[in-house]
């Protein structure tokens, strides 16, 4: 005798949920709103064997795109220019899926975290693209800056998360792709192929060559600095804040930073 009085009283209690839920309908369209990339210049780079990044390139984007089209738009230039070298071959292609980008609130704005998979059925990157040190730091480089976009600021992604068909990375022996990949990683080597091209002017890049990335300072037997990538001014700079913490004891005159 209950059990139709129930069903209907069940029915309009879900009906009332339900309408209770519209009004917050229109939230996707105004995120999309928030989330647009706006004016930026994002750059594709060709690969190096000595430098790892070379000849970048502006890679036009719309103002009015989110940033996961943005970043799907760059992942489908990776796999058509960089990791398949026979388009039209039998063996299915490697291709990029950005499966979100998580907005996390803080005091001055949102941090964006990318998350994107890549796709390789035929393990090829494996085999191939990260095999070997020079092989796979550039890689490695070719990924994290053209995904990241570090020169800008804010970068296109605050945060990396790359997944290898759908699982955690491998472990590889001269590069880490698991975890949170960051901007301030990379920033250095993408700042300096930027400024080789004059893309980017020495006051946002700084001249610092690749030599003081991978080798900050030397000191050789006669005391004299390695200055190899360095302009004038970070010379007598470098030289100066060695002195100043009691590494370099320079023996005579023939400091090379002098006369700078």
């Amino acid at each position: 005798m209950w059990a139709q009085p129930a069903k209907l009283f069940v029915g309009l209690i879900w009906v009332g949920l339900m309408l209770w839920g519209c009004p917050g309908s229109p939230e996707p369209r105004e995120s999309a709103l928030v989330d647009r990339i706006g004016s930026i210049v994002c750059y594709v780079f060709e690969p190096d064997a000595q430098e790892y990044l070379a000849a970048p390139q502006r890679f036009p984007l719309s103002e009015e795109m989110s940033s996961a089209a943005a970043l799907t738009a760059l992942g489908t230039h990776l796999s058509q220019n960089y990791f398949n070298s026979d388009p039209g071959g039998e063996t299915p292609p490697i291709r990029f899926e950005v499966l979100g980008v998580h907005r996390l609130p803080v005091s001055h704005r949102p941090y964006r975290l990318a998350v994107i998979n890549m796709i390789d059925p035929q393990l090829e990157a494996l085999q191939g693209f990260f095999q070997g040190s020079a092989g796979g730091q550039t890689t490695f480089y070719m990924l994290t800056a053209t995904f990241l976009q570090p020169h800008l600021d804010p970068p296109l992604a605050d945060g990396l998360i790359l997944l290898y068909n759908g699982e955690e990375f491998p472990v590889f022996d001269h590069i880490n792709l698991r975890g949170i990949l960051t901007p301030e990683v990379i920033r250095p080597v993408v700042n300096n192929v930027l400024y080789r091209n004059r893309r980017q002017a020495p006051a946002v890049t700084g001249c610092v060559g690749i030599e003081l990335i991978r080798r900050p300072w030397s000191l050789s037997g006669n005391g004299t600095i390695g200055t190899e990538g360095l302009c004038r001014e970070e010379i007598r700079d470098t030289a100066d804040a060695i002195e100043r913490k009691g590494r370099l004891y320079a023996h005579g005159p023939g400091r090379s930073a002098q006369g700078f």
